[in-house]
């Protein structure tokens, strides 16, 4: 026992050795790679290591994965001199070997303050051959990423870089038998027979050549060409300078119908639905008309059809949005933005500051429509929205101003229960602060047949990392309590045997600490309550009222009532603190 036991640690230390020399190679050449910081005196270094025997990986479903042939080669040399250097490795499993070869050369410019990417000139040369991807599941799964993918994929990327930019590149990868699934997709499997990628680019001063850029599997394709800054512009007015001359094409196709059958769970697609056909196609181009730089872009979705449950389902029509926009004196304006379909209509135009925006949907066509493919609700829904305003964008925040109106809006269940408003009216204004991860609505206000709700000035966190906690009031102003029972029993389980009745006024406001809220109210009342509940005698009150304030803990899931006070001619309900 006690020699099995000195065997295992000798392995132990083995491996253990092994690996350290594996990051060793590695960790050397992504300082080379990355140009990290290195003392402007140190005059020359050189590293080489070669690791002769193989380095096993452990593998969660038993196979044999090993890394062999490692072998590594840096001359490092100062500022201003040329480095070296070359990595090789075989990544062996089951008899399968694959080959992964870096390397290339490096001149930073000299410098008395160390290593820089500034003046930096060099090449890069990285092929991958038959590199098998269910080899990565061990690491992947020692780096805790729940990722299994399946498929062999070759590459041969060569580059340059000329004054810390790259100067030029052009490359292959190609993939066979792709295979990619996780937690995320929700049991769906990416999946394509091949993958074939190829870039040629290269910068003529401020400018990059695209020669080619192309991307094609078995169900998409992309590909674009033309001129386009070196640098990577900082918004889209740079690539409508009037002096740029700079001209790009690009267009895409997809097979929806391979898409969709492969990410059904992932796409939100109706259980049993099978999709026969549709295409996504598009294209998006910079010119220059009437002396102006423009972009000009199409979306379509067309010619989607399946089968659910043996019945044919089809669009209509097609989805189409497009998109122009102009430079004017280096202003960028969208002169239209739009989305139409057989249920909806959207058009904007404006400014890269302000855009005014005008829309129309049908509910009753958005559910027959795409309702057909994916859940859209457990209700039947009827009636036309529509909205229209401006929208402001600066820096790190969004700001909108504008109305909406919801139509002869009707919900049915499959109970045979119905709801319905024949109006409301919406008034907005808010704003969004993405840096601060908050939603100010600085008023909200909505009129409908069965009342009026209005908020100012409230504060809604968007996530977590908020800068500042939830902050309500809401107003709520001659609710008519008859109106409002249909939607109660759709949505709030009233049983549909109940008769409500009577005129409901609150202020109700919601505040939060330390993921404690806060609820109070201290001017709700209703008049003429009426209550029948079937073989029971009718509760009927000419006028009560709610005193409340209380405290809520999601994550204790306790809930702390400090006051209830509720009255009324008949009654009279009176708590302190209670939980």
């Amino acid at each position: 026992m006690r020699t099995e036991g000195k065997s295992e640690l000798k392995r132990r230390k083995r491996t253990k050795t092994r690996v350290l020399k594996l990051l060793l190679i590695l960790t050397v050449a992504v300082i080379t790679l990355a140009f990290l910081s290195a003392p402007a005196f140190v005059s020359s270094a050189t590293f080489r290591e070669t690791v002769n025997s193989n380095l096993e990986i452990p593998d969660p479903k038993g196979r044999k994965i090993e890394i062999a042939q490692i072998n590594s080669a840096v001359n490092l040399r100062p500022p201003g001199e040329q480095t070296n250097f070359n990595v090789s490795m075989a990544v062996v499993e089951e008899n399968k070997q694959s080959k992964i070869q870096a390397g290339g050369r490096v001149q930073p410019e000299a410098s008395k303050t160390g290593w820089s990417l500034k003046g930096t000139t060099g090449d890069f040369i990285v092929e991958v051959n038959d590199f098998d991807l269910g080899s990565l599941g061990s690491i992947l799964a020692l780096a805790g990423v729940e990722v299994e993918a399946k498929g062999v994929v070759s590459a041969n990327i060569r580059s340059e870089v000329k004054d810390g930019q790259l100067d030029n590149l052009t490359g292959t990868i190609k993939g066979e038998d792709l295979d990619i699934t996780g937690p995320q997709l929700k049991g769906d499997r990416l999946q394509t027979g091949s993958l074939d990628v190829n870039v040629e680019m290269n910068r003529d001063g401020k400018k990059m050549n695209i020669g080619k850029l192309r991307i094609k599997s078995d169900w998409a394709e992309l590909n674009a060409d033309g001129v386009v800054p070196a640098k990577v512009p900082g918004s889209l007015a740079d690539l409508l300078e009037d002096d740029s001359n700079y001209s790009f094409k690009g267009s895409f196709n997809c097979d929806l119908a391979a898409v969709l059958s492969q990410m059904p769970q992932t796409l939100g697609l109706k259980e049993g639905t099978k999709v026969t056909s549709g295409k996504l196609t598009g294209n998006v181009e910079t010119f220059t008309k009437a002396g102006k730089a423009k972009i000009g872009g199409q979306a379509n979705l067309a010619g989607l059809a399946g089968m659910v449950d043996g019945k044919e389902i089809a669009l209509s029509e097609p989805i189409r949005a497009n998109l122009d926009i102009t430079a004017d004196n280096n202003e960028m304006n969208f002169d239209n933005l739009s989305l139409s379909a057989a249920f909806a209509k959207i058009n904007a135009s404006g400014n890269a500051e302000q855009i005014k925006y005008d829309g129309q949907i049908g509910l009753a066509q958005l559910q027959s429509e795409l309702g057909q493919f994916i859940n859209i609700g457990p209700y039947q829904i009827a009636g036309a929205f529509s909205s229209k305003g401006q929208i402001s964008i600066g820096k790190s925040k969004i700001a909108a101003v504008g109305s909406s109106a919801l139509e002869n809006l009707r919900l049915s269940s499959a109970e045979g229960v119905t709801a319905s408003e024949p109006m409301a009216e919406i008034a907005f204004a808010f704003n969004i602060d993405w840096e601060n991860n908050i939603l100010t609505l600085d008023s909200v206000e909505a009129n409908a047949g069965l009342g009026n709700i209005s908020t100012k000035g409230a504060v809604l966190p968007m996530n977590k990392n908020a800068a500042k906690p939830i902050e309500l009031t809401v107003f709520a102003n001659t609710i008519d309590l008859q109106k409002l029972r249909p939607f109660a029993v759709l949505f709030a389980s009233l049983p549909q045997d109940t008769q409500l009745s009577g005129i409901a006024e609150s202020r109700l406001s919601v505040s939060a600490k330390e993921n404690i809220y806060q609820i109070v109210t201290d001017a709700t009342s209703i008049k003429n309550l009426k209550l029948v509940a079937p073989d029971e005698k009718p509760f009927e009150q000419e006028d009560v009222s709610l005193i409340l304030n209380a405290e809520i803990n999601p994550e204790q899931k306790a809930i702390n009532v400090k006051t209830l006070k509720l009255e009324s001619p008949q009654v009279k309900i009176e708590k302190g603190e209670s939980k």
